[in-house]
């Protein structure tokens, strides 16, 4: 009901403004928001989406983009469905996932467990992202990543796609499954103009709101040195290590996500050549 008084408007709702009393209109149309993100009803997901594009309701975007992370939660916590017991057997047994948290987690050890190897494995793993003297484009960088992760997880049950769908047909790199669960990896390599953005626009904002990922992703960025990033996003000097990325990217997830959003960076830039040995000096005799 409360989404379709919002929606459903016939007349814009600034016109409604100049005949109403701007306190009393501000006051009832909040309220309005405010029932809607105590909502559980897909119905109210797609009011709150559908108002956060209306010319007419700017002077309202922070409320909705509050009430939009509110409804969420809500529906998550309504169409929540504890493990069975059958489930949780199969997980303590490292089996299948129950819950996409599981899924979640298993998929975010794996992957630190391929960072580790590409970099620091004995069979220099980190040569599969580069062509010659150049970096691979982000496609090949993630086919690469993907091939990896695929023999850690079939073993499992567990599936991993490219381009997983997600709602308004959005796609995310890599859709990692374990039905009816998934969790979704967004990936950039260090060049992506949107690398610092990527975490609240992509991965949050279009993938998050699946219910069958409860709120988990992963954000996943491949570094080759920080020769061509962009101008950092937080307004600080370009990250000089893998790591010091991770972490500044990581601060750009909101705190009540950070349980929930993983980012890592897979270094693969290509190890310092050895010094020339010094050329020994021969006496005169």
């Amino acid at each position: 009901m409360v989404a379709a008084i919002l929606c459903r408007y016939t007349e814009p709702l600034r016109s409604i403004w100049e005949r109403a009393p701007k306190m009393e209109m501000g006051r009832y149309v909040e309220r309005l928001i405010s029932a809607l993100a105590g909502d559980s009803d897909d119905a109210a997901t797609r009011a709150l989406s559908a108002l956060q594009q209306r010319e007419d309701m700017k002077h309202w975007a922070d409320w909705l983009s509050r009430a939009l992370y509110e409804q969420r939660i809500a529906r998550r916590k309504a169409l929540f469905e504890p493990a069975s017991v059958k489930q949780v057997c199969g997980t303590l047994a490292n089996l299948k996932p129950a819950n996409a948290g599981d899924l979640w987690a298993l998929t975010v050890d794996h992957l630190k467990q391929l960072a580790s190897e590409i970099r620091d494995g004995s069979t220099n793993d980190y040569g599969q992202y580069w062509a010659g003297e150049s970096p691979r484009c982000e496609d090949d960088c993630r086919d690469a990543v993907l091939s990896d992760l695929k023999k850690l997880l079939n073993p499992i049950g567990v599936a991993a796609e490219p381009e997983g769908r997600y709602a308004d047909e959005k796609r995310a790199d890599i859709k990692v499954i374990a039905a009816p669960h998934h969790v979704p990896i967004e990936i950039k390599c260090e060049w992506h103009p949107h690398l610092w953005k990527a975490v609240r626009e992509q991965l949050i904002a279009k993938y998050g709101r699946e219910t069958s990922s409860d709120g988990y992703g992963i954000y996943l960025v491949f570094w080759f040195g920080a020769k061509r990033m962009p101008v950092a996003g937080d307004g600080g000097a370009k990250p000089k290590t893998p790591e010091e990325l991770r972490q500044r990217l990581a601060d750009t997830v909101p705190q009540e996500l950070q349980g929930k959003i993983a980012v890592l960076v897979v270094n693969c830039e290509k190890p310092a050549a050895p010094p020339p040995p010094k050329k020994r000096k021969q006496k005169v005799s």
